[in-house]
């Protein structure tokens, strides 16, 4: 595995290093983000401040101070929310001043970017150094595409489209239409209570509709008042207690339904 920690002398006399002199806390620090075991090609990398601390000897409050002090010199970003540090010219030391598109290590610094967390310091990678290093800003689409094959269509105006209920498990058998017809529960009640179940996602099943018939008959209600009540209301489903089981309340329901 290569190491990436080339160091060049003129950071002792370049600007940076110019402005740190005399603080040794924040050259320690910037030899350590530098020359980091866990640093790589580009520059940016996870670092978390205790990482510093401990591998340069130094506390909490001088890694962090030194830290600061590079940050504030143009020297380093760094983002708390997920402890990343970017060494804004390591890439230009570790990897070349510019690379050909044919590069074998372009491919490896896409990697890298892509892997980068969405922040300040991934924009600023990019504006950097997009045309240097051929980079390519390929962000996924928020939402899957949809082919025109695949887009749902509208129905005309003046149509009406057939709620359909969900299905009953395969081999099941199970028609709820047959079933609640059965029952007495006639046209346009019927349909109206399945655009009731479909609007609400819930499947029309036999085990659904034998607890629905139990209920309506704690209720004391024929199962079409129960489903007249439900369209109503705007309910899914259905419990005699929210009722009452008096026979004032059912009489009150049959007169209004």
């Amino acid at each position: 595995m290569r190491d990436y920690s080339k160091v060049s002398g003129q950071f002792w006399t370049g600007e940076t290093g110019k402005s740190l002199r005399g603080d040794l806390q924040s050259q320690v620090v910037a030899l350590y983000l530098m020359t980091s075991p866990h640093a790589n090609m580009v520059g940016i990398y996870n670092c978390p401040i205790i990482y510093i601390a401990h591998e340069t000897g130094s506390t909490i409050e001088g890694a962090t101070k030194g830290l600061q002090t590079l940050c504030e010199g143009g020297f380093c970003t760094y983002e708390e929310a997920s402890d990343t540090v970017w060494v804004h010219e390591m890439a230009k030391y570790q990897v070349g001043d510019e690379l050909k598109a044919s590069d074998k290590r372009v491919p490896g610094i896409q990697k890298l970017y892509d892997a980068m967390p969405e922040g300040r310091i991934k924009t600023g990678f990019f504006d950097k150094y997009k045309d240097l290093f051929h980079i390519q800003n390929r962000k996924p689409p928020s939402k899957p595409l949809i082919s025109p094959l695949q887009a749902p269509t509208k129905p005309e105006a003046g149509t009406e489209t057939e709620i359909k209920p969900s299905p009953s498990p395969k081999g099941s058998g199970f028609d709820p239409r047959s079933f609640l017809k059965t029952k007495g529960v006639e046209e346009p009640l019927l349909s109206d209570w399945l655009k009731v179940r479909k609007t609400k996602k819930a499947p029309v099943t036999e085990t659904a509709m034998t607890l629905l018939e139990a209920e309506a008959g704690k209720a004391g209600l024929p199962l079409a008042d129960v489903l007249k009540i439900c369209v109503e209301k705007n309910w899914q489903g259905f419990k005699a207690e929210w009722l009452g089981t008096a026979p004032a309340v059912q009489d009150e329901f049959r007169g209004v339904l």
